[in-house]
């Protein structure tokens, strides 16, 4: 049984502090090394006016008509790890003006995350309550992987999430406080990775540029960093003289601007992108289009290590509404390190003309012949075919059609399902035997993509997935026109990273243009 208690304050009290207690927040200050995180429809102040005594209180809000805001303080592990927390009791003082339910989360970096919920009712409404929660058995998961220093040893150490509140309910914290913290606690050494020591100069004319993000231009709006799942560590830094975002546990990166910015009289996007061990980005502006959220991500067509990658982005590419673009996401990096610097937008002379269209179609046909046991119901195993015909048209939309040859008869309780191209999910549309969808994002010619292939059977899933080069034919896919039987043999793992020397495991193997996956022990 969790053991915990609330406890009604006249007043607003000062916890009593030990040499083994950590402040997270306190008096209207944050602790070192925490960044505050913006969820969603969140908002705070930090040095709010205390509204039953004297001294500054954290004050925290959904914002407009939203009933379900939320945010959070992130320990990125500049100044402490949350690993001396472990074992420790988590205590924080709160005042509600209204009625309400409130969820207190914690997060490892490694993806645990467990809440603890708490009511703000009639009784305990407009004055202050105490609140103290052992974290090992409130939080036992988190208080495992702190412990063990999972990830790179930081996660949220308070988030708090608004739900069912009464219209304008505001809530109030003060002394939150990890106490009886775990000073014995040592973290393990970290390897260090290259990191760069120079940072491109950009030649763009300032007056031809919008810039968000770079110490070469004075910045057209500011923005925050967002919450969205990531598990990314973000700090600033300044290398040569240039400021550049240092990206740890790399797999998501959102800034959410603050207001929107007009991009209609510019044609391009800047980014440069430095990683020692990245392999995958994926870039894109985001805005509503017809009321719709529209965050086309585009992968971008190589990523080198240990030097800086520059890249620019035609905005035509982008299915979006350039009159108000409201977020920027860096995404599908392999929670890897990173370096961002220079994100901006310009023009161009000639940078709306159209690229010439193409005179066909190019389709692609392939086929993947899947291990037995990929697609199981019950205790029956379908080992299938895939036939795949991926068609890129002359309006640089994808339509792909996919058809099962199942061994051994179709299992009972097959549905259409969904390809998922470079992880955006589309619907299958089932005719007959085949499988099809068209996709609403343009693609370049030459981008390798990541195509995967989800069919549900009975409870189960089969997947599949291959990569394909935007704009390749079947007859033309091995360069220099080798045919598939004496193509050059490549590996890659279900996720689409290239391996060199493959051991231990299940990878998808090409050879031309045959694609199959293959267990190698």
């Amino acid at each position: 049984m969790k053991k915990f208690f609330t406890i009604a304050l006249a007043a607003l009290s000062i916890m009593g502090m030990s040499a083994a207690d950590k402040v997270i927040y306190q008096n209207g200050v944050l602790a070192d090394g925490l960044r505050v995180e913006k969820w969603y429809a969140a908002g705070y102040n930090l040095s709010a006016a205390n509204p039953d005594g004297t001294g500054n209180v954290y004050e925290f809000h959904s914002e407009g008509d939203i009933t379900n805001g939320c945010m959070g303080f992130l320990n990125g592990g500049a100044n402490f790890y949350n690993g001396i927390l472990n074992n420790s009791t988590l205590e924080f003082e709160w005042y509600s003006t209204g009625a309400a339910r409130y969820t207190i989360r914690l997060t490892a970096e490694t993806g645990a995350e467990e809440n603890y919920v708490f009511y703000a009712t009639e009784e305990n409404i407009n004055k202050w309550n105490k609140v103290s929660l052992p974290v090992a058995t409130t939080f036992p998961q988190v208080n495992t992987q702190w412990r063990e220093f999972k990830g790179d040893g930081g996660g949220y150490v308070f988030a708090i999430i608004q739900n069912d509140n009464e219209a304008g309910t505001t809530i109030y914290f003060n002394n939150i406080i990890y106490k009886n913290i775990d000073e014995s606690w040592k973290a393990p050494e970290i390897e260090v990775l290259p990191a760069p020591t120079t940072v491109p100069v950009p030649t763009h004319p300032a007056a031809d540029v919008l810039s968000v993000f770079s110490g070469a231009y004075s910045p057209a709006i500011q923005f925050e960093i967002g919450g969205w799942g990531q598990t990314t560590k973000v700090e600033d830094k300044t290398i040569d003289g240039a400021p550049v975002e240092y990206l740890r546990m790399f797999n998501y990166l959102g800034w959410q601007l603050i207001g929107t910015l007009d991009l209609t009289d510019y044609q391009y996007m800047h980014v440069d992108y430095y990683t020692p061990n990245g392999t995958t980005l994926g870039i894109c502006p985001i805005s509503n289009l017809n009321g719709v959220t529209k965050d086309p991500l585009r992968m971008m067509p190589s990523v080198k290590q240990n030097e800086w990658n520059s890249y620019d982005l035609k905005l035509s590419d982008f299915p979006i509404d350039l009159n108000s673009v409201f977020q920027i996401k860096f995404a599908d990096a392999g929670n890897c390190e990173g370096y961002i610097a220079n994100v901006y937008f310009y023009k161009q002379e000639g940078g709306n003309d159209p690229e010439p269209p193409m005179t066909d179609a190019k389709v692609f046909k392939g086929t993947v012949n899947s291990v037995v046991d990929t697609a199981v119901g019950g205790e029956k195993s379908y080992p299938y075919t895939l036939n795949y015909t991926v068609t890129y048209t002359t309006d640089k939309n994808l339509i792909i059609e996919a058809e099962y040859d199942w061994k051994n008869g179709e299992p009972v309780g097959i549905v259409p399902g969904s390809v998922f191209i470079n992880g955006q999910n589309n619907e299958f549309i089932q005719s007959g035997n085949t499988r099809k969808t068209t996709t609403a994002t343009t693609y370049n010619a030459g981008d390798t993509i990541n195509i995967e292939f989800y069919i549900p059977i009975a409870g189960n899933v089969a997947k599949d997935m291959i990569s394909y080069v935007v704009g390749s034919q079947n007859d033309n896919v091995a360069v220099e026109g080798i045919d598939s039987e004496n193509a050059p043999v490549e590996f890659f793992t279900l996720q689409g990273v290239r391996v060199a020397n493959p051991e231990n495991g299940l990878f998808i193997r090409r050879q031309g243009n045959n694609v199959n996956k293959v267990i190698i022990r």
